[in-house]
């Protein structure tokens, strides 16, 4: 199963196939499946499956999903840096939210500093 997936949820084949292959390398805990799924979260996909593609890694990688989500804090797309941002607040933990309050003082972006806010006052 693991390489049809890697194969559907690349570049060329329709959306809908796309999506449903990332749900299926979700449930796949291997090291492919979670470098497929960050693979999504690249500036040159579409952002709904670049916002599918990080919140599935974070149900597959957590380490991974913070790590990709730390980066994209800074994509010029504010509404998938804030995906980003919800992803940091569910699995990236205390070095997530220390992430995230170091980012809230420079954070110019008014939907990005709500959605840093909402998730620091959420615990």
């Amino acid at each position: 199963a693991l390489p049809t997936l890697l194969a559907a949820v690349g570049p060329g084949h329709p959306m809908g196939l796309r999506l449903s292959a990332a749900v299926g390398l979700m449930r796949i805990h291997d090291p492919q499946a979670a470098a497929a799924l960050e693979r999504l979260t690249d500036p040159s996909e579409d952002r709904p499956l670049r916002t599918l593609g990080l919140n599935l890694l974070a149900m597959n990688d957590a380490a991974r999903a913070t790590a990709a989500a730390t980066r994209a804090l800074e994509d010029p797309d504010v509404l998938f840096a804030d995906a980003a941002i919800g992803v940091l607040g569910r699995v990236g933990g205390a070095a997530g939210r220390a992430t995230l309050q170091a980012r809230l003082a420079g954070e110019t972006r008014v939907l990005a500093r709500k959605a840093i806010e909402q998730v620091l006052h959420m615990r």
